[in-house]
Formats: structure tokens, C-alpha cells, sequence
């Protein structure tokens, strides 16, 4: 039963990002996955249900590839114990997890699906989506506060964290085209030396820009070490 909702939420996936809610069919679905329409009943209810789940099981393995792993990120506890020499390397793995996770497209069906449904302003996806958002962007800005000094929770720390996080939120487009004008075969799933010095760079200059009071000389030690 199990293996069977599994192949219908990664087929489900696989038909919303390729075609969006409205055009894929519950037909279509059993039909790819091989299994019968009262297999949608059975597991998730109706099609609206099926979305919902299919956006939770997504989000889910996104999660999974950015905090799992053999080097799983350290937690806001973590930051506090730490220099600011290592916090500036923890906010590398944090911004190479996401990077990674782009590059080996894990999170291309979210992106398409959530292109397709503008968002839709549902409750129902919001909620999801700032389930997943939830554990990150505490840690980004846990990180961030530590070096910078700004509130964790300001109006100012929300826009310098997705000033951050713009340095690296590539679309599949964005991608393509970069590996292809560095002269890298499109399809590899490693982002490129010079693509990851670009943007540590820019994340250098956006923080410096924000140090604060006896902070900055602290900053610009912490980031020259790395």
C-alpha cells in the first residue's frame, strides 16, 4: 500500500510540473503510474488532496537534502557556540547545500509546480511551504545575526537573508545558461569553481555592507579566513 502512494505522489510530481494542476487529470496520473482511479480515493481523497500531498512530499525531500547527509548543517545551538571565523564557514555549507540541491535539481518540480500555480494565495500551500521555509530561514538568520549584529527577527535581518539567498536562487534557465556561457556541459550536476567564487564573493560584499559598529573589523577577519 505504501509503495503504491509513493509511486502516485512521484508520478503526480512528474505530471503537475510537467503540465499544472488544471491540465493534469486523475486519469492521467493512474494511467502513468500504472494503477486504478480508485487508488486515488483510497490514499488521498481527490485530486486537490493529491496536490496538496504531492507539494508536502516534495517539500519534504528538499528538506531532506539540505539538513540530511554526512555532513548534516549544525543547528541554531551550533551558532552560538561557535567563532565568528566558523560561523562565516557554516553560512558556506548552508548557502553550498542549497546551491548542490539546485545543481542536482532536486527542487525543479516544486519550482515548475509552483510556477504554474502563481502560489494560488492558498492557505493550504502557504502552510506547507512555510513548514519547509520554517527550519532554514531560522538558521540563516540565526547565522547572519551573529555576524552582523542585526535582530533575528527585524524587518531589516528578512531582507538581508533573502538578499543572500538571491545570490543563489537559480532557475533551471538561469542555470543552463550559465554552465553553457562557461563553456560546462549544461546537464552537470556540480556547480563550477568559478560560479561558487562568484557568489561567495557577492555574500562577502553584502555582509560587509551591513557590519555594525565594533563588529566590523570582527567581520572582515572571519570572512578573509575562510
Amino acid at each position: 500500500m505504501q509503495n503504491t502512494r509513493l509511486k502516485l505522489l512521484r508520478t503526480a510530481a512528474r505530471l503537475f510540473a510537467k503540465n499544472g494542476y488544471t491540465s493534469t487529470s486523475v486519469r492521467d496520473i493512474v494511467q502513468a503510474a500504472g494503477e486504478n482511479v480508485s487508488s486515488i480515493s483510497y490514499h488521498f481523497g481527490n485530486k486537490r488532496n493529491l496536490y496538496l500531498e504531492t507539494l508536502k512530499y516534495l517539500l519534504s525531500k528538499n528538506k531532506d537534502y539540505i539538513f540530511g547527509g554526512n555532513r548534516p548543517l549544525p543547528t541554531p545551538q551550533d551558532i552560538d557556540k561557535l567563532s565568528l571565523a566558523q560561523t562565516w564557514k557554516a553560512l558556506h555549507r548552508i548557502v553550498d547545500k542549497v546551491l548542490d540541491m539546485k545543481f542536482n535539481r532536486i527542487n525543479v518540480p516544486l519550482e515548475r509546480i509552483f510556477t504554474f500555480a502563481e502560489l494560488e494565495g492558498s492557505a493550504e500551500m502557504l502552510t506547507s511551504l512555510k513548514a519547509f521555509s520554517s527550519p532554514i530561514n531560522l538558521l540563516v538568520r540565526h547565522t547572519l545575526a551573529k555576524l552582523t549584529g542585526i535582530k533575528e527577527n527585524s524587518s531589516e535581518m528578512v531582507l538581508l537573508a533573502h538578499l543572500i539567498f538571491l545570490q543563489i536562487n537559480l532557475s533551471e534557465c538561469d542555470r543552463f545558461m550559465i554552465l553553457r556561457a562557461l563553456g560546462e556541459n549544461p546537464s552537470q550536476h556540480t556547480p563550477p569553481a568559478k560560479l561558487k567564487q562568484a557568489i561567495w564573493q557577492s555574500i562577502e560584499t553584502i555582509l560587509r555592507s551591513y557590519k555594525k559598529g565594533k563588529k566590523n573589523e570582527k567581520i572582515s577577519v572571519a570572512c578573509n579566513t575562510f
